[in-house]
């Protein structure tokens, strides 16, 4: 193995879960549907929205 492979870290490509309010607010979701409990408490359900993950997409 090469010593400039192994010394490179990997990219990770991941998806995030929160709620875009929550990541936002930088604030812990609990990923409910279709809104999460922060986001039913501080009124802010029409900011309430979840990325979809290119890999689960329904043809």
């Amino acid at each position: 193995m090469n010593t400039s492979e192994a010394s490179k870290p990997r990219k990770r490509h991941r998806i995030p879960v929160s709620c875009l309010a929550c990541r936002k607010r930088k604030a812990k979701c609990d990923r409910g549907r279709p809104h999460c409990a922060n986001c039913v408490a501080k009124n802010l359900i029409h900011l309430c929205h979840y990325e979809e993950s290119p890999w689960f997409v329904q043809a």
